[in-house]
């Protein structure tokens, strides 16, 4: 038995009449559903409209906060710092891994890992919300199947939406104007995650036990594990290298 608010259904029913209503009953669930999900996508785009920040994480360099039904972003000192500094080194013609390694080499604190890396200066970089801008479906969830299974993945989008943001901008817009035009040429850096290297995981260096990562940016592909210092392998030869 099924029992709900307006009727039990019985599904051992010979006549087969509860099932069909069952059925019935969880398709105008599954309308409601979508209906509801509809609305709140409504609510959430007129919401970023009107200048508001609604994702659940700041970037890096702004809190969150809140005034009342409005919910905005307010800079972090600290942090702001280092994004003009970011813009400031790049602008001046440095390349993403310079500015990257420069930022290591200071001691600045990453957004959330150990190290600044290239991913993480050119995601500051490109972000509009640093001009005073809201972005708005820039990384939409996509649900794929691969290999029999349902996997989640979020594509960057040249497509998005972008709004006067209610918060205060980091860089002025000149600056920011002007990196934006470098990064356009610069056509070196990709956001393809798809799989470059099948050995990881199996090979390890012979030294310091540790896993080999593949390198494709030099001048002669390789693998090479991530301690600085360690040994470098080439394909097709026994012979070690050292970069």
């Amino acid at each position: 038995l099924i029992i709900t608010p307006y009727k039990t259904y019985d599904l051992n029913d010979t006549t087969g009449t509860d099932m069909k209503l069952l059925k019935m009953e969880l398709n105008h669930g599954a309308d409601y559903l979508d209906y509801y999900k509809m609305v709140q996508a409504r609510g959430k785009l007129a919401s970023v409209r009107a200048g508001n920040f609604i994702q659940p994480i700041p970037p890096f360099g702004y809190r969150k906060v809140r005034y009342g039904k409005v919910t905005t972003l307010e800079p972090i000192e600290d942090e702001a710092r280092i994004v003009r500094i970011i813009f400031q080194k790049y602008a001046e013609g440095k390349t993403i891994c310079g500015v990257t390694n420069e930022l290591n080499a200071e001691g600045y604190i990453p957004p959330s890992k150990q190290i600044w890396t290239k991913g993480s200066v050119k995601r500051i970089l490109s972000n509009p919300v640093y001009d005073g801008k809201i972005r708005w479906g820039f990384t939409p969830n996509k649900t794929v199947m691969e290999d029999g299974k349902l996997k989640k993945y979020r594509p960057e989008r040249h497509d998005y939406l972008l709004f006067d943001g209610k918060h205060d901008a980091i860089v002025n817009h000149v600056l920011f104007m002007s990196v934006q035009e470098r990064l356009s040429k610069n056509k070196s850096f990709t956001n393809d995650r798809s799989l470059k290297n099948p050995l990881y995981g199996i090979m390890y260096c012979k030294r310091c036990g540790r896993k080999i990562s593949c390198r494709c940016g030099d001048s002669v592909p390789g693998f090479r594990n991530r301690r600085r210092g360690s040994e470098k392998y080439y394909p097709g030869s026994s012979e070690n290298r050292y970069p």
